[in-house]
């Protein structure tokens, strides 16, 4: 197997019972595990792909969402190019909670100028039971230059392209940031879109 051009590390956080697991079961196997039972400590999942011309490996560590552990997740936070903030669309307690793992991640070395953030909303196939409004995940997003996506890991609607815009991201930022090391000019940061579930952005 060739050696890969780049390795990123990607944290998903958010309260226990979100869906973290599935989402990333859904993303790199296709699968979803009802009876999935809560993350303990961390689990580890890889996908490779292929993005204009480089060999891209992407490891996805999956932290336990149980306020107890938050503790222990500090020391997974070094290193990580980017982080995946995710909440469930119909427990505003897990919504609320975000500015605490957003916090957390920020305290531990995740600058957000240098570590690409991604807000997911899951479960949006439990429309009729939705407590927080696609408008306060934007609003949310926007205050943390964070990308929004709607997902649902159980009928995988978008979740792809969550996970692809982020990986995507993290690579365009990190090799525009090797190519500007041997430039003597410095160049602005290009405006990043927030997308909603209806598939409109708005810049921010």
């Amino acid at each position: 197997m060739a050696a890969a051009d780049f390795v990123f590390k990607v944290i998903v956080v958010g309260d226990s019972g979100v869906g973290k697991t599935n989402l990333l079961l859904r993303y790199t196997q296709s699968e979803f595990d009802l009876n999935h039972a809560s993350t303990l400590g961390v689990e580890l999942s890889r996908v490779e792909q292929h993005i204009d011309g480089d060999h891209v490996m992407v490891d996805f560590w999956d932290t336990a969402g149980q306020e107890r552990f938050k503790s222990l997740n500090k020391v997974y936070f070094r290193g990580a190019h980017g982080v995946i903030l995710v909440y469930d669309i119909t427990n505003k307690h897990s919504f609320e909670q975000l500015k605490s793992w957003y916090k957390v991640a920020k305290d531990n070395g995740c600058d957000p100028v240098k570590c690409v953030y991604m807000m997911i909303g899951n479960k949006n196939d439990l429309e009729d039971l939705r407590a927080v409004d696609s408008s306060e995940g934007v609003v949310f997003a926007r205050t943390i230059n964070a990308n929004f996506f709607e997902t649902s890991a159980l009928s995988s609607d978008n979740v792809e392209n969550a996970m692809n815009d982020l990986i995507e991201e993290i690579h365009r930022q990190n090799k525009s940031g090797l190519s500007m090391q041997n430039e003597d000019t410095v160049q602005l940061k290009e405006g990043r879109e927030i997308k909603s579930k209806s598939g409109c952005c708005s810049k921010e």
